[in-house]
């Protein structure tokens, strides 16, 4: 992960939700905001004042290697799922 990014939270993806599990870190520079996904996949995006200013609300490992391999298996599950679910959903 580059320097210029730190670990804000962990989205959980849940019924009816736009995205799929993913961990959010901020750049330090500006409010961009590098999505990155159980499979180490990620997306760009621009995250809000509200979630910069309340990050101590997440409990989670900041990468997915360091999470317990039940929540990264069933993760990867559901991320697959999404990704045949929704196939013009791209990430690099």
């Amino acid at each position: 992960m580059n320097s210029n990014y730190k670990y804000v939270y962990t989205f959980f993806h849940v019924s009816g939700s736009i995205l799929p599990s993913h961990k959010v870190f901020k750049n330090l520079t500006d409010n961009q905001a590098k999505l990155v996904f159980a499979d180490n996949s990620c997306m760009y995006a621009v995250v809000s004042d509200w979630i910069s200013n309340n990050r101590h609300l997440d409990t989670r490992k900041s990468t997915w290697k360091e999470e317990s391999e039940l929540f990264l298996s069933n993760e990867l599950k559901a991320l697959a799922l999404y990704r045949d679910r929704n196939p013009s959903f791209k990430t690099e």
